[in-house]
């Protein structure tokens, strides 16, 4: 994945693909960077026919990679606050998941989908002011 354009799939606790949240560089915007959001349209043959590019409506709903957290209950799980540090985890064999949208943006939704995971939570922040308010809030 070039470090120009990075996507991370979004998925529902059965595996369906739902959409994708990416980082596109962008000298233009104030932080250098963008994010979006967009949704697969599906050929019959189970390939992105194209995308819309919107929020979906129950993405506040889902965390990074649920179904590989969901079949693993037991184990320690790493919730940081972007997909970035959530695969730094995971290359490390270490279970992780994330939310999207940065700090401050961890739902409800989001914390009720991981109730079926016995193992220890560990929160990981940004190390900056919104990071820090947003680990403790989650």
């Amino acid at each position: 994945m070039s470090r120009n354009f990075m996507r991370w799939w979004y998925q529902r606790a059965d595996g369906e693909y739902v959409f994708q949240h990416y980082r596109v560089n962008d000298p233009a915007s104030p932080r250098g960077k963008r994010y979006g959001y967009r949704m697969p349209m599906w050929t019959a043959e189970g390939k992105v026919k194209r995308w819309i590019y919107q929020k979906p409506a129950d993405a506040d709903s889902l965390v990074w990679q649920l179904p590989l957290v969901l079949d693993n209950p037991d184990e320690p799980l790493v919730l940081t606050e972007g997909e970035r540090d959530a695969e730094a985890a995971l290359r490390r064999d270490v279970l992780a998941t994330c939310h999207h949208g940065g700090a401050g943006k961890f739902t409800k939704s989001q914390a009720d989908s991981l109730a079926g995971h016995r193992g220890e939570f560990l929160l990981v922040a940004d190390n900056d002011g919104p990071g820090a308010v947003d680990v403790c809030r989650r």
